[in-house]
């Protein structure tokens, strides 16, 4: 990226710029296209075409993007790239695709350089790949491998935990804990644990683990927006927080190193990432003032309903095909208790996004939300479901109907090495139909796309997810097949999923997601035009520059 000094004042949020690009997209109805922007304190001052903005602001420097292809900044409504970021930083990382062998090698490597009473904590794991996590033999091999250290992994979906004897030692968990409602620690044919956890049963095992320092959150934070930055993103939603990560954002802000604009979904039961002792519930709801300020949103709250498929977790109306005879799992609310939960946060002004995949799970959290709206007398507040990955038809309208917005995440839309895994245990009629983006962006819902980064994806890379979007192909791997080809999206669609709406979902649309004076300058320049492309290059779009507030927080050069 070429600049032309014609001033003297350094390029950054306080001095008065013009950037020149190729192309411009907006975002904005009214201005969809621009080659010309003037920015100048973290705002833009005017956008249109090269001649007029040069004209106009003649003193200005003038920054050349050489031909790029502008965008806004584009908005993840949902990850936990402070946990992601967690991972990379302190964990043993483990490949997706290994079996258990190398599992337990890589578990073994760890323990000859870690201390006696380190724990080894790392992932992710397959399950459909690890068959012997089943048996107690499984966890014979962990223990054997880890040399009397505790371990805990996590699975791809971040759903389920395996842990060896010294961790569920540990955890206070044996072979006479009972189960919880939801989820279950998984024993073998003798009521012997494995060290396999699904769900709320994992709680006890994460909760053991030694909690990071404020100042090991604080640098995980750091990492992940840098993350962030380099793929695009300059606002997500922390879709899991605690008051420990609240903190550690606010101090990021106070430093002037806070990237991006962030929604906190304040976690409201103790699951899988965040417990009593990092602070939740009630109590932050009535502390999140703490943690707020221009570039942090804590309005918003978190609740999961519902699983993972592949666990039976996910709560369906119609039975699973390959589990006991009528079993559907299980809603972790009812209707009412739901409804009353969100009406509690509903009348103090929060908003609330639930997790829910299965079917039944989308409608009793939409049945309680309609409960909700039938009591307050209105639809003020918009509350957001999470994944909806499968939803019933005659559901689809009641999104706009409830002010209710699809978040639609992880990336997902296309075939998958584990599809025969999804088609036994749902069927191809409901796989097929899952992931119904057209019919629910043509229902008039507010529908946003996320990336649940370290769930599922194994980086917080957004490019893959719109490709699929467009294409409802697997742009990773050479996976036949398309996965509900009508349900595919134009471009410019999809990158409005990325940006403009996932602002809105996150309570920044009136200053983030368009390009629009007034707005915040916040914007990247890539690599290729994502419009005219194949759809299929759009995974492999490089970032070049990422600008948030006018000043430039990644450019592609400082990485070479």
């Amino acid at each position: 990226m070429a600049e032309d000094k014609r001033t003297d004042h350094p390029l950054d949020s306080e001095a008065g710029n013009i950037f020149l690009a190729r192309r411009i997209s907006t975002g904005d109805p009214r201005r969809p296209w621009a080659d010309a922007m003037a920015v100048a304190n973290g705002r833009v001052a005017a956008i249109g075409s090269r001649e007029a903005i040069c004209a106009a602001y003649a003193s200005w420097r003038v920054v050349d993007l050489e031909g790029a292809l502008v965008l806004p900044g584009l908005i993840d409504p949902h990850n936990h790239v402070l946990e992601g970021a967690r991972s990379a930083l302190y964990e043993l990382q483990l490949a997706g695709d290994l079996d258990f062998g190398g599992i337990v090698e890589a578990v073994g490597r760890k323990a000859k350089r870690a201390g006696r009473t380190e724990w080894i904590v790392g992932g992710p794991f397959a399950i459909g790949r690890c068959p012997q996590m089943f048996s107690e033999a499984g966890r014979a091999a962990l223990d054997e491998a880890s040399e009397g250290r505790p371990v805990l992994l996590r699975d791809l979906s971040l759903h389920a935990r395996f842990a060896n004897t010294q961790a569920l030692a540990r955890a206070g968990v044996d072979d006479a804990t009972t189960d919880p409602r939801i989820g279950r620690f998984v024993r073998d044919g003798r009521g012997r644990l494995t060290g396999l956890a699904f769900e709320y049963a994992a709680n006890p095992l994460e909760a053991a683990v030694p909690p990071l320092t404020d100042e090991e959150w604080v640098s995980c934070a750091r990492h992940g927006l840098k993350l962030l930055n380099a793929a695009g993103v300059t606002g997500f939603g922390l879709a899991i927080a605690s008051a420990r990560t609240m903190k550690a954002l606010k101090t990021l802000d106070e430093q002037g190193a806070l990237s991006a604009r962030v929604a906190c979904y304040l976690n409201m039961v103790p699951l899988l990432m965040a417990f009593e002792r990092d602070g939740i519930g009630e109590e932050l709801v009535s502390r999140r003032h703490e943690f707020r300020t221009a570039r942090i949103n804590t309005d918003s709250a978190k609740f999961f309903m519902d699983g993972v498929p592949l666990q039976h977790t996910a709560a369906f109306i119609d039975p699973y095909l390959d589990g006991p005879q009528g079993e559907r799992g299980e809603c972790a609310f009812t209707v009412e208790d739901l409804a009353d939960r969100i009406g509690r946060l509903d009348a103090q002004g929060l908003s609330v996004k639930v997790h829910a995949i299965g079917d039944r799970a989308v409608r009793d959290t939409l049945d309680a939300i309609e409960r909700v709206r039938e009591r307050s007398g209105h639809a003020n507040i918009r509350h957001t479901i999470a994944h909806l990955q499968f939803i019933a038809p005659d559901d689809v309208a009641r999104l706009s109907k409830l002010n209710v917005g699809a978040d639609l995440c992880p990336p997902m839309w296309f075939p998958l090495p584990n599809d025969s895994a999804f088609r036994a245990c749902l069927g191809d009629g409901r796989v097929d139909g899952s992931w119904p983006i057209r019919d629910i962006v043509a229902s008039r819902a507010l529908a946003a796309v996320g990336s649940d980064w370290p769930a599922i994806s194994p980086v917080p890379n957004p490019w893959p997810g719109i490709s699929a979007l467009i294409t409802r192909r697997n742009p990773f791997q050479p996976i036949a097949g398309r996965l509900g080809a009508a349900q595919a999206i134009e471009a410019k669609l999809a990158v409005a999923l990325s940006s403009a709406n996932g602002a809105e979902m996150i309570g920044f649309g009136a200053v983030a997601g368009r390009l629009r004076e007034g707005f915040s300058a916040d914007f990247i320049a890539i690599d290729r035009d994502v419009f005219s492309c194949d759809p299929e290059a759009i995974a492999d779009t490089k970032v070049l520059q990422t600008w948030f507030e006018g000043r430039c927080v990644h450019d592609i050069r400082a990485q070479a």
